[in-house]
């Protein structure tokens, strides 16, 4: 019974291995179309199953912003975590789309008016990888997270990847 047991750990263990194609630890810069003087910045996490499929986990930190509602004027900041799924299509051997889904969880906020802490919402990204060097790739995207509160929050992202 034990050697069978260490037999299936072994499969499982050995196929993952084969089925993970690749991790990614990577660093972001965000800037948000309500940006008021510091820019945002993120890690994220990316695990690719095969060449046309990863899942992402991100940790956000928007910088501040300064959103003009009702006219009246509304500061604040918050951080958020995110989970999800993207899809790449591969256009040439340094170039790939993505388009990506998931959900948004904002861990905290500076102002509950422009965005609620605890507030769960689902996000949509699309973004471009180009492939500098065998270690480095650069991602330009944008990500739109789909929370009611004041703020439209849609930013722009810079990654590098290592």
């Amino acid at each position: 019974m034990r050697t069978l047991f260490i037999l299936l750990i072994y499969a499982l263990f050995n196929s993952i291995q084969t089925f993970a194609a690749e991790h990614t630890v990577a660093s972001q810069i965000n800037f948000n179309s309500e940006q008021d003087a510091n820019v945002g910045y993120g890690i994220l996490y990316q695990y690719t199953f095969s060449e046309n499929i990863e899942f992402e986990a991100k940790y956000t930190q928007s910088g501040d912003l300064k959103v003009i509602s009702d006219e009246k004027i509304i500061f604040g900041e918050y951080s958020s975590f995110s989970s999800g799924i993207n899809f790449i299509k591969q256009r040439s051997p340094k170039l790939s789309l993505k388009v990506g889904l998931g959900l948004n969880t904002v861990t905290s906020s500076s102002n509950n008016y422009l965005i609620e802490q605890n507030s769960i919402a689902p996000y949509f990204q699309i973004s471009a990888n180009y492939k500098v060097t065998e270690r480095l790739s650069l991602t330009l995207g944008q990500t739109t997270l789909f929370h009611n509160d004041v703020i439209a929050v849609s930013y722009t992202h810079l990654r590098a990847h290592e």
